[in-house]
């Protein structure tokens, strides 16, 4: 009777104490402590990279076309044959209000330039990926966002050719053309993705980015917040 009654006042202390919020919570015996945030971290640590430099175009050379547009940093061009980094809301070039990636796309979007015909390409290392590749099980995620002006036939595409050693094509992929029927005769960008296997025996990339001019004197292929990632399968 003694320790019943003694523990029923350490209860009611307890409660007491609780009520107040004074009492040291407790952890039921058997419960896991909570593992949120270490699975946040490790999560942002399964994050896969994006393996195309200055993807969005926000880093730019000193201008040298006549329409403002700039050169491109980390990419490489043939002279007369260049795309471009265009400021957004600069002339009759999108703005965050038309569709597009708003302000995730950064200050500057990729332009067609002035010439009929552009392109800008760089070259990837798949080497540490070798051993997933060669299981077949290097997914590749490739995203952009592509479009052009009003009804115009002005187009942009992204296109990634797989590689072997000796440089021979494995296989490819490519996002766009947007079309100005899939725009809806609006100026804008929208958002093209595709995923597959990187095929067996690739161990380089190369992404291209393609622009095509119909109408005007500059071309109004754009694009932006390009992406490609590989992850296991």
């Amino acid at each position: 009777m003694l320790w019943s009654a003694h523990r029923t006042f350490l209860l009611l202390v307890v409660a007491a104490l609780a009520t107040l919020g004074l009492a040291t919570p407790t952890t039921t015996a058997g419960a896991a402590p909570s593992e949120a945030p270490a699975e946040a971290v490790a999560a942002k640590k399964r994050a896969p990279k994006n393996l195309i430099k200055n993807p969005s175009a926000e880093q730019t050379l000193p201008s040298r076309f006549t329409g403002g547009q700039r050169g491109l940093k980390l990419w490489t061009v043939r002279a007369g044959k260049e795309i471009a980094a265009n400021r957004y809301g600069d002339g009759g070039y999108p703005s965050y209000r038309d569709p597009g990636p708003g302000k995730k796309g950064g200050k500057f979007m990729f332009v067609g330039g002035d010439s009929k015909s552009s392109s800008a390409w760089q070259d990837i290392d798949l080497t540490p990926y070798a051993g997933l590749i060669k299981k077949k099980k290097a997914r590749f995620d490739l995203s952009a966002y592509l479009g052009g002006y009003d009804v115009q036939k002005d187009w942009a595409k992204l296109t990634v050719v797989w590689k072997s050693p000796a440089g021979a094509k494995t296989g490819s992929a490519r996002l766009g053309p947007v079309t100005p029927k899939q725009r809806k005769g609006r100026t804008g960008l929208l958002k093209r993705s595709k995923t597959g296997i990187i095929p067996k025996g690739t161990s380089q990339a190369r992404v291209t980015l393609s622009a095509r001019l119909y109408e005007g004197t500059f071309s109004d292929g754009y694009a932006d917040l390009l992406k490609l990632t590989v992850r296991r399968k």
